[in-house]
């Protein structure tokens, strides 16, 4: 074959190649468009028959799978989850970013529970916040403490205690801590891990061992602090921490 028809022949495979990526494109915006009427659709059936869905346990399970389906977000009214809160809703505190954002807390909250009772410090729970968002996107610290501060005006959890520290520890449920316990858990705060012998504790509240005993076991039936056997000892971990 000569130079000419080789030449030939490359440039018709890449048109056809072309051609074919053309069509592609085109019946892939097809689909986009077809998705995007099938959403308006749905949000027309949905405000139509709000009251009647949120009534029908089978109707309303139906809805959420074909929500699954399309890949939204399993809630009433809400069609694209979003990422990051628009520019009023900072100044306001309102909107959806806001509330999904609250409902993940509260999530985040009840999972923990049985190994932190009930406390997390707010940069564990900025931290564990984050580890479930998607690639590319942080949630911001003051985002979260806004957020925070709304469950607790809304008394959706206990309260927001800060530390002599400065660590402050959002209280799920109410932990009922004396000033005895408060101070473990500053002590506790101070450590980088978390975690500490009981010797530590003694050194660094000034106590007799008694006092301390008494005071790390009230917050170890609470589940607030586990124990951890290692080869130095007993240690105690207050997971919620960090």
């Amino acid at each position: 074959m000569g130079l000419r028809r080789i030449e030939e022949k490359i440039a018709k495979e890449a048109a056809l190649r072309e051609k074919g990526a053309q069509v592609a494109m085109k019946e892939l915006e097809q689909w986009i468009q077809h998705l995007k009427t099938m959403q308006k659709d749905l949000q027309k059936f949905e405000k139509k028959n709000a009251k009647e869905l949120e009534t029908n346990p089978a109707a309303l399970e139906r809805l959420m799978s074909v929500r699954r389906e399309l890949g939204l977000p399993e809630q009433l009214g809400v069609f694209a989850a979003k990422s990051s809160p628009s520019f009023s809703e900072k100044l306001t505190g309102r909107g959806e970013f806001y509330e999904q954002l609250g409902l993940e807390v509260l999530e985040l909250g009840k999972k923990h529970n049985a190994d932190t009772g009930g406390i997390m410090s707010l940069g564990e729970i900025v931290l564990e916040v984050n580890r479930n968002q998607k690639a590319g996107y942080v949630v911001s610290p003051t985002d979260i403490v806004r957020t925070v501060n709304k469950l607790k005006e809304n008394k959706l959890i206990a309260n927001i205690r800060q530390l002599e520290s400065g660590m402050r520890i959002v209280e799920f449920v109410d932990p009922g801590l004396s000033g005895d316990t408060e101070k473990i858990l500053q002590v506790a705060s101070l450590s980088p891990t978390g975690e500490l012998s009981l010797d530590a504790f003694v050194i660094q509240t000034k106590w007799p061992l008694e006092r301390v005993k008494v005071a790390i076991n009230v917050l170890r039936d609470k589940k607030i602090v586990q124990e951890k056997k290692t080869l130095d000892g007993i240690r105690y971990f207050f997971k919620g921490l960090g």
